[in-house]
């Protein structure tokens, strides 16, 4: 491994979602946390599905009620 391997940044999350919301997979998903809700209307509007992984009652039913599937 490079020593210079742990100085990589990864690409700033905007420019990661212009890409998703260009790309109009069928399917988004998140792990940690919730879209904001200008994000979730550009999902729809774009036809994606939202899938949001959740650890707790709370968690799933703030997710459902953001516009996520739970499925």
């Amino acid at each position: 491994m490079s020593p210079k391997a742990g100085d990589s940044v990864p690409p700033a999350f905007n420019a990661q979602w212009e890409a998703l919301i260009e790309a109009a997979p069928p399917i988004a998903s998140s792990i940690m946390g919730l879209f904001p809700p200008e994000d979730v209307r550009r999902l729809k509007a774009k036809r994606i599905a939202w899938f949001a992984v959740t650890s707790t009652v709370a968690e799933a039913e703030a997710a459902e009620a953001a516009g996520a599937y739970l499925g």
